[in-house]
């Protein structure tokens, strides 16, 4: 009895998460205007999915990690940024939102790096990017009756090898359009598989390791 207890409480428990985890989707993301940060989730896994229409092998990285998703087979790194005319808290359809986005293109000071050993740990950036490509996602409708964010058909894509990103701590949408490659989602896997660096040394995974000394970090004299 105790056995068959145990299974049906099992069972009843998989059923709420599994309840549980369907209505935070339909709450958080199910919904025309999805609120900035969930929003950005939600853009990172319709690239994630695209990407994956070209090699299953593209994921998601950790929460913690500096960029995205990334190529499981050859360490491809891509970084994805997003904004939106329109937000969650917006006026009436009739408001017409003036925006100019501006695009964190910061290096961030520490990246999650493997080391000599091939343990993974926290290392300066040296202020270097850690992505390949940056990927930038612009949803720029702003009748508040026809936004709707879940739809990759309205959202435009400006794809960026890094080494053409300027020096600067962030870029504006006018600038970007001049260096991206634009597309449409249908594409968009083709654009960024055509932006990685074709030699592999060049990759950031071969470039930016925690065995690389820091000249900024203070060094050990021991």
């Amino acid at each position: 009895m105790s056995r068959d207890r145990s299974f049906n409480n099992f069972i009843t428990q998989r059923q709420i998460t599994d309840l549980v985890l369907r209505r935070v989707a339909e709450h958080v993301y199910d919904r025309p205007l999805i609120n900035n940060v969930e929003r950005a989730d939600y853009v990172e896994c319709l690239v994630e999915l695209i990407m994956q229409s070209a090699d299953p092998r593209w994921c998601l990285t950790e929460t913690w990690d500096s960029w995205d998703v990334e190529d499981l087979k050859t360490g491809a790194r891509v970084e994805v940024k997003q904004s939106s005319v329109l937000q969650s808290w917006s006026g009436t359809s009739s408001e017409k939102t003036k925006v100019s986005p501006r695009f964190d293109i910061s290096a961030p000071k520490w990246v999650w790096a493997k080391n000599a050993q091939g343990k993974y740990q926290f290392v300066c950036s040296q202020g270097r990017r850690p992505s390949d490509v940056y990927v930038f996602a612009w949803h720029g409708e702003s009748d508040k009756a026809l936004a709707d964010h879940r739809m990759a058909s309205q959202w435009e894509f400006l794809v960026v090898p890094e080494s053409k990103l300027p020096d600067q701590k962030s870029i504006g949408l006018k600038r970007l359009r001049k260096l991206a490659r634009r597309c449409e989602y249908e594409s968009l896997a083709e654009t960024v598989l055509e932006a990685i660096p074709k030699d592999c040394s060049l990759l950031k995974v071969k470039r930016l390791v925690a065995a690389d000394p820091c000249p900024h970090c203070p060094q050990d004299e021991s």
